[in-house]
């Protein structure tokens, strides 16, 4: 998983299994299966798992903690570990998102990451069973038909984009911009830098939002935010 890791590494055989809808999709000329949805975030954060507890890890070793703050750690350590290596090995310069929600999810709790404060702040919403016994969420998951792969879609340049947005902005994270202040600096970026400064502060405003009417309902457009305001064309 790391560079420290690797000498307390045999070879060792993994099997990876999902209870995930599969589809037919033509692969190299040759009709294959693959999972309807997958994440790369979720396998990292289940073989690293697996590994911190079979090679006695001791921060990043789940079994080994005793009290919540110690499993938060726990937990944060396995998700930054897992970031590196998309970071560092894949070469995607992701962020900690999924990495975190792998980590932290819990059946019947929605996760809530801000990334924009010091240290990364994770809190869980009780959702259906686990809280109000009349509160319905609906889901709906849709195969675009588009492959999204990071590696090799334009998420760096919308990453590098974020950053001179925020530079020019003043600011070291979007997150803590306002749109009226965007507003008044437009004229400093260009109109790319504009759109994907637009997309982070309407989507960090509508996950505060969606916190706090959690209780009545969800119901928020957000992939109209990432195909007009990031360009992508694959809605996940």
């Amino acid at each position: 998983m790391a560079a420290c890791f690797i000498s307390t590494l045999h070879s060792i055989w993994v099997l990876v299994s999902g209870a995930l809808p599969l589809t037919l999709h033509s692969c190299q000329h040759r009709l294959c299966h693959r999972f309807f949805r997958s994440s790369s975030a979720a396998v990292e954060i289940a073989v690293a798992t697996a590994l911190a507890k079979l090679y006695d890890w001791h921060d990043y070793n789940l079994s080994r903690v005793t009290t919540q703050e110690e499993q938060f750690k726990v937990r944060m350590n396995l998700a930054r570990l897992c970031q590196k290596v998309e970071n560092e090995f894949v070469g995607v310069p992701c962020g900690i998102l999924d990495q975190a929600c792998s980590a932290f999810g819990e059946e019947g709790r929605i996760v809530r990451l801000l990334c924009g404060v010091s240290p990364v702040s994770v809190s869980r919403c009780v959702v259906g069973n686990g809280g109000d016994a009349n509160l319905k969420i609906n889901m709906w998951v849709f195969a675009s038909g588009a492959r999204h792969q990071l590696s090799d879609s334009p998420y760096k340049t919308r990453s590098d984009e974020c950053k001179a947005a925020a530079a020019a902005l003043g600011v070291n994270s979007l997150s803590e911009c306002s749109l009226n202040h965007l507003e008044d600096s437009r004229h400093a970026m260009t109109e790319a830098e504009y759109m994907r400064a637009k997309h982070v502060i309407e989507e960090t405003h509508r996950v505060h939002v969606c916190v706090q009417v959690i209780s009545s309902s969800i119901s928020y457009p957000s992939n109209i935010f990432i195909t007009d305001c990031l360009s992508l064309h694959c809605l996940f």
